[in-house]
């Protein structure tokens, strides 16, 4: 059997006897887990970094084991395997995740952003306090990715756009203040020239 469709039969057992034990919930009451940041807006290119924590009340013991699996949707779809980052077609090679095991936490990385990476993306823990697993899931980073240099560049065309018509109209009054000037010394010549040759 693969190894993440072994750990979404996990998930999927580890969410119903959670749901159904009252202990495993007064457990997880000790526990609580930190997600930075809350929001992120990048531009569609660039990389974006979200972290989660397990924090522990002071003088408790680390659990025997943790698991972590970062998914995006919404919350609770953790506890179904759906929205697994590690099965996200359009995620594939732009996905890279760091476990910190002394600080119980992990690093999510995603790289070459695009517009349809923006999605609430959420880490869930497995936490093994005991003999019986239970699960604790992140509030969530919402992932908000923009054009690049969206705003930046609509600014800077838009001023292109306005200054180009005075330029123009520059070139243009130049032109023709020259063309006048030119004419008007033609005719002078010429008014000279035929007002000298009866002489």
């Amino acid at each position: 059997m693969q190894p993440l469709r072994c750990f979404s039969i996990l998930l999927l057992a580890v969410s119903v006897s959670s749901q159904e034990s009252d202990g495993c919930l007064k457990r997880m009451g000790e526990f609580s887990v930190l997600q930075q940041p809350p929001r992120a807006v990048k531009e569609a290119g660039d990389s974006v970094e979200m972290n989660c924590t397990l924090a522990l009340p002071p003088g408790h013991p680390r659990p025997s084991s943790v698991l972590i699996t970062w998914h995006r949707g919404h919350r609770g779809d953790g506890l179904t395997g759906t929205g697994k980052l590690s099965e996200v077609a359009e995620l594939r090679g732009r996905v890279e995740t760091a476990w910190l095991e002394n600080v119980s936490a992990s690093t999510l990385h995603i790289h070459t952003l695009q517009h349809n990476d923006s999605a609430l993306y959420l880490c869930l823990f497995v936490v093994f306090p005991s003999a019986q697993p239970c699960l604790l899931e992140g509030n969530g980073t919402r992932l908000t990715v923009t054009g690049f240099s969206a705003w930046g560049n609509r600014t800077q065309i838009s001023s292109e756009h306005r200054e180009l018509p005075e330029h123009h109209w520059t070139i243009r009054l130049l032109v023709l203040g020259a063309g006048i000037v030119l004419t008007a010394a033609v005719v002078l010549c010429l008014h000279r020239r035929r007002g000298g040759t009866p002489e």
